[in-house]
């Protein structure tokens, strides 16, 4: 869910979209299993990136909310 859908990281998604969009235009319309497994086996890298910043993310929010 909060890989794909959750509306919390919107922005860091859209920023992470815009850098796998270079290399592949049609990632938007790929099925969430088609995407998670290019970004597995493609662009390792990229997308644990992306993953660091939004756990980061979420817990900057968890100690906020405390």
């Amino acid at each position: 869910h909060f890989i794909f859908h959750c509306p919390v990281y919107n922005l860091s998604r859209q920023e992470f979209y815009k850098s796998i969009e270079n290399d592949i235009p049609n990632f938007q319309n790929m099925t969430d299993i088609e995407k998670l497994s290019l970004l597995i086996s493609e662009h390792i890298r990229k997308f644990a990136k992306y993953l660091l910043k939004i756990f980061n993310e979420r817990k900057n929010c968890e100690y906020k909310d405390k």
